[in-house]
């Protein structure tokens, strides 16, 4: 594998304006999230998105029900002002969903939604964490919850929108062994969504806050009524954007995975998450440069769902191949149990949850300039042991929903050039 692209030494810092220059509407952001139960506007319908991204979250309550979310918008763009969330809903395992919960932005013109992630609780209780900012990106995010505590009721209801702290969430929190639970958040550089990338930086739009760019580390004593920041600043020197999830190996170590240029970076606390070391290469996952989820099983084993392939080759074209793998040695090796989900280019996005009936569901999207598809896979751990499926019940490529209001984007024909020539499968 080559080195890796070092985002921190190609790009220059940018500098700070004075905050009298900021925008007077910038604080919008900090206002709460519109939530829309059973929402009937034809704003929501599929034929009228033309965009749908999957959200890094799926949840399958006691009482059976799956829920799984996605961000649309009426633009060609859903990473931007305008767009909304949506809950989606099943009673049927899976089969067919309905719209059940819209979070919109606190304000469609200059706020946006995104992310969202679901984590069933101890206590049985829903909990949905987002991401709300200024314009395309702030510089300062922020993740927000709203929470159901009786998620398989007949009539939902949720708490108020609460914000938590500054930052992007991209995994659900973990209970840690010593009863506290703790939840990752991230800042990226601001042109990682900007400037050179896409050439509609405006500093005036950024709150530049250099110290926390990185990864924060927030834990609860109290089951989730306060969080508190423990650590914050971490980064990595090979990533654009800090998605990464938290493990606890066997002994106690806190183990964090974090999303690189085509490789995966890891660090690791052994005093509870206040301290971390320098973050390096994991040169056991030399994982391509899209999102992928990390977390332990109730056999005491290690799930990764993640665009994965045998033997990569450097800058590997990494959203397809989507692949379920175990680490029967609490993370140190990889690839002699794997499951492959989805070959097809745009297969991306991926967050499980493993459910109380014995299946893991698995949440995943096939992107939007692609097919703008919701999926899912239900399959046990048995089927990623033995490469295949064998329980007769395990189903792969279940579509949940579909933007039928998409239209090809002007590069879609370079996607599909790229997907040819290296043997994918659209």
């Amino acid at each position: 594998m080559g080195m890796p692209f070092d985002f921190y030494s190609h790009y220059e810092l940018v500098k700070k304006q004075p905050d009298e220059f900021r925008p007077s509407d910038m604080d919008d952001s900090l206002l709460p999230a519109q939530i829309v139960i059973d929402p009937i506007d034809e704003l929501y319908k599929e034929e009228n998105q033309l965009q749908r991204t999957v959200n890094f979250g799926v949840c399958r309550t006691p009482g059976g029900r799956i829920f799984q979310s996605f961000f649309s918008a009426k633009e060609h763009n859903d990473e931007n002002t305008g767009n909304w969330i949506m809950i989606t809903m099943s009673d049927d395992d899976g089969n067919s969903f309905v719209n059940k919960v819209a979070v919109n932005p606190p304000n469609f013109s200059n706020t946006r939604v995104f992310e969202g992630v679901f984590w069933l609780d101890p206590m049985g209780r829903m909990w949905f964490f987002y991401v709300q900012t200024y314009r395309r990106m702030d510089g300062r995010e922020g993740v927000w919850y709203i929470r159901c505590d009786k998620p398989d009721a007949k009539h939902l209801q949720f708490t108020n929108p609460k914000r938590l702290c500054d930052g992007i969430i991209s995994a659900p929190p973990v209970v840690l062994s010593d009863g506290r639970w703790a939840f990752t958040s991230y800042l990226h550089h601001p042109s990682a969504f900007h400037g050179d990338f896409h050439n509609d930086f405006n500093t005036t739009d950024i709150i530049w806050m250099p110290e926390k760019i990185g990864i924060s580390v927030h834990i609860s004593h109290d089951k989730g009524d306060s969080f508190e920041t423990i650590a914050s600043g971490i980064k990595f020197p090979y990533a654009t954007f800090y998605e990464n999830c938290l493990v606890e190996k066997k002994d106690g170590t806190l183990w964090i995975l974090i999303r690189g240029m085509n490789c995966t970076g890891q660090t690791f606390s052994s005093d509870g998450g206040f301290t971390w070391s320098p973050a390096t290469v994991n040169g056991n996952l030399p994982l391509p440069n899209s999102h992928f989820t990390i977390g332990r099983l109730s056999s005491g084993n290690i799930l990764l769902v993640a665009n994965y392939k045998a033997n990569m080759f450097s800058y590997y074209i990494g959203r397809n191949n989507l692949t379920a793998l175990i680490s029967t040695d609490d993370g140190v090796t990889w690839g002699e149990h794997c499951l492959l989900l989805d070959p097809r280019e745009g297969s991306e996005q991926p967050a499980f949850h493993e459910a109380d009936n014995g299946f893991i569901y698995i949440s995943y999207g096939r992107a939007p300039q692609i097919a703008g598809e919701s999926l899912l896979a239900v399959i046990t751990e048995d089927d990623i042991l033995a490469g295949k499926l064998v329980n007769p019940k395990s189903r792969l490529k279940i579509t949940t929903g579909r933007s039928t209001g998409m239209k090809r984007l002007e590069y879609y024909p370079q996607l599909v050039a790229i997907a040819q020539k290296h043997g994918i499968e659209l």
